[in-house]
Formats: structure tokens, sequence, C-alpha cells
């Protein structure tokens, strides 16, 4: 569970940061969670989708994070999958590096660019 008032964008210099702290865990290193697999198995959301985009950061658009249940920092990773698209799609990956477990991981089908505040020049090639 996690308490949306807590929700908020991070900065380019604060992803920066979480993708360092990713790759020292190491990608394969997290874990999915039961609640996680059951969900991607409804929405018909591969594992092979999910460990190969995760560590493609050139393709991460924005990220959030909020406080989870339990007092642990859960982070929304969104990459975009396909940019031929009129609407491109996200695959959002939920994670929480305290417990090194992936959380959630679904395909939103929303156009992402009308969902940010201000976007990461780094990451937009601006």
């Amino acid at each position: 569970m996690v308490d949306a008032s807590m929700e908020k964008d991070l900065s380019e210099e604060e992803v920066e940061s979480l993708i360092s702290k990713i790759k020292l865990i190491g990608i394969r290193n997290f874990k999915v969670t039961f609640y996680c697999s059951k969900k991607m198995a409804l929405r018909d959301v591969s594992e092979e989708l999910l460990w190969d985009t995760f560590p493609k950061f050139e393709n991460l658009r924005f990220v959030s994070s909020r406080k989870l249940k339990f007092g642990d920092i859960g982070y929304d990773l969104h990459y975009e999958l396909d940019k031929k698209q009129e609407a491109p799609q996200l695959l959002l990956i939920a994670i929480c590096l305290g417990t090194k477990e992936i959380i959630n991981c679904y395909i939103k089908f929303r156009d992402w660019r009308k969902m940010i505040k201000k976007p990461f020049k780094h990451y937009f090639g601006g």
C-alpha cells in the first residue's frame, strides 16, 4: 500500500542517483514479488519484457517516488516502449530499493507526454 499524498516526481539529479543505486545492487538481484507476478500474468506482461526493459535506462522517461505502507520508499520507473507509435506506450516498473523487490509492472496505454510536468532534458536529448 502507498501513501499517494507523498508521491513526487524526481529531478534529473535524483534519477541519476537512483540509476547508480540500481546498478550497484544489480538488475538481476531484484526479486519479483508474488503480487507483481500475479498482476503481470493477469495483464499479459511477460517477465521477458520486464527484464529486457529494466536495464534500458536510455528509455526511461520519468520517475516518481512515494512512501510505501511499511515506511520504505518506492520508485515508479516509466519506460517508453515504442517511439514509433503516435501515443507511445509506457512500461511502469515499480521497485523498492530497501527490499530489492519489483513490486509492480504494467503497460500504460495513455500518452505519457501529457502526464509529466517537466521533462528531463537529458532523456529527451534537448
